[in-house]
């Protein structure tokens, strides 16, 4: 049911904000499309912001390409919290005592922009950004990975593709929490990183997996199919996954 399936993917999130809790994580990055359009209700995105504003952890949230709607006025109220920040055209910069993120929503990035920020050195730097940095055809094409390569980052996340992927130890794709349909039959999860250590590690976290079996059939009857279905696939996986 579409509808189940919908709240399970909100409880997943739900999910991974209290894991974000429990183990004292600082900094909560999200990489953009938290949301997809406005089929959520104005209800549901404030809940979202609500529990994300309870965090001890600062939070950073880039805006993505099916979540411009959050640039609208009756949703800044909701994004106020002191510890949620939210990266504008006209603010690229966040800067804590150890720490200074960097983000560019995908509407205001800026190669030339990018290129000319000074790093503090005697802080990690972040970089968020929300786009396709592989696939010039795309629509919401960023740059290149050579070119990402060069800046002095401590880490780069990066939103857009579902796939979860490191282009290099420091340069990744998260991908989205939970599987969409059969064309994402990959783990997905979350980056949980040090950036003391520089050790970035992707965490499986979805609910649910989409999984293609091939089986060769011969002629033979329907109880038998079945039969030879059911062994194809453990009884764990039944009951959870697609």
């Amino acid at each position: 049911d579409h509808t189940l399936r919908s709240l399970e993917h909100l409880n997943t999130f739900y999910n991974l904000i209290e894991k974000v809790d429990n183990d004292s994580v600082d900094l909560f990055f999200i990489a953009g499309d938290l949301f997809d359009g406005e089929t959520l209700t104005y209800h549901t995105v404030e809940t979202i912001m609500k529990k994300l504003a309870k965090l001890s952890a600062d939070v950073f949230i880039i805006i993505g390409n099916h979540d411009t709607f959050l640039h609208k006025k009756a949703y800044q109220s909701l994004l106020k919290a002191s510890n949620i920040h939210i990266f504008t055209k006209d603010n690229h910069k966040v800067s804590l005592e150890p720490v200074d993120v960097y983000g560019f929503n995908t509407s205001d990035f800026n190669q030339e922009t990018l290129e000319k920020i000074t790093l503090n050195k005697d802080k990690k730097n972040v970089l968020l950004l929300h786009g396709d940095i592989k696939n010039k055809e795309d629509a919401h094409y960023l740059t290149s990975l050579e070119t990402l390569s060069k800046l002095s980052f401590d880490y780069i996340g990066l939103g857009h593709i579902h796939k979860h992927a490191f282009l290099k130890p420091h340069i990744a794709y998260s991908g989205n929490l939970e599987p969409l349909d059969f064309s994402e039959t990959e783990a997905k999860g979350y980056i949980y990183g040090d950036l003391n250590q520089k050790n970035y590690t992707f965490i499986p976290f979805s609910q649910r997996r989409f999984i293609k079996t091939t089986l060769e059939l011969n002629e033979q009857d329907i109880l038998t199919t079945e039969t030879q279905i059911l062994e194809a696939i453990n009884q764990a996986s039944r009951a959870k996954d697609f």
